[in-house]
């Protein structure tokens, strides 16, 4: 279970968009991804909630697949949250919501549970080992990517963090040390968009071993994630993920 949870929050984190108007905001807009021999991913534009001051806010729905999601059938969906700030030209995009993932580590423990049950009597017992489990599970925090458009290149970007605690199952994620690197002109399969380009360090912790991947990624104007490159400090794989359509 612990290498499943990493690798959903890793996939998640795959997935960020970002900035003023750096993520679409066309709804039911469906946006297509492929990740190197790994996996492929679309993200819907599922609701636009536009404020009279200018504020966004829009909810995405991600729809996964690969081979790391094996245990589950390899695939899975979850939500994501963006928001634009038009008094300070600000974006948060937030990957995972520490509430989104007690449900998801919750809903994994109740499935492999229900596989193994074996007899009537493990069935009744379920709902108390369930409500019990509820309480041992202690999430905090998020995982945002924050995007100041009028930022200068090798400006900081914030930090955020997320802390996820079951029983003997420690887990601790970072988005850490970002920083703008200015605009560039990318071509995807998906066409040429001009980009405002990032990095920052995915930092994981389970259960005392620290993994670090050193992410770049590219936003384009009104439609987010355009191409990301992540390269893994322990093993030197490197993972390039690109937007291949839009419709």
């Amino acid at each position: 279970m612990k290498k499943l949870l990493a690798n959903v929050i890793l996939m998640a984190v795959g997935f960020i968009s970002a900035s003023a108007q750096y993520f679409s905001t066309k709804e039911y807009q469906n946006l297509h991804y492929a990740t190197t021999g790994v996996r492929e991913a679309d993200i819907t534009v599922v609701n636009v909630d536009r404020a009279d001051n200018g504020d966004i806010n829009v909810i995405f729905e991600c729809f996964a697949k690969g081979p790391e999601l094996e245990m589950i059938g390899g695939q899975f969906s979850y939500p994501m949250y963006g928001s634009y700030d038009a008094e300070t030209d600000i974006s948060r995009f937030t990957v995972v919501t520490g509430e989104y993932m007690k449900r998801f580590i919750l809903s994994l423990v109740k499935q492999q549970m229900l596989a193994s049950l074996e007899s009537e009597d493990d069935l009744a017992k379920l709902p108390e080992v369930m409500a019990q489990l509820e309480e041992a599970v202690v999430v905090n925090g998020q995982l945002d990517v924050t995007i100041d458009p009028k930022a200068k290149q090798g400006d900081k970007m914030p930090d955020s963090n997320m802390s996820i605690v079951l029983g003997t199952i420690s887990f601790v994620m970072n988005i850490w040390n970002g920083k703008y690197l200015g605009t560039e002109t990318v071509t995807v399969p998906a066409g040429t968009f001009d980009c405002i380009k990032v990095e920052y360090i995915l930092r994981t912790k389970n259960n005392g071993v620290i993994e670090k991947k050193h992410t770049i990624e590219w936003y384009a104007k009104g439609v987010g994630p355009v191409k990301s490159v992540s390269v893994s400090d322990s093993t030197g794989e490197e993972n390039v993920e690109e937007l291949q359509s839009i419709d």
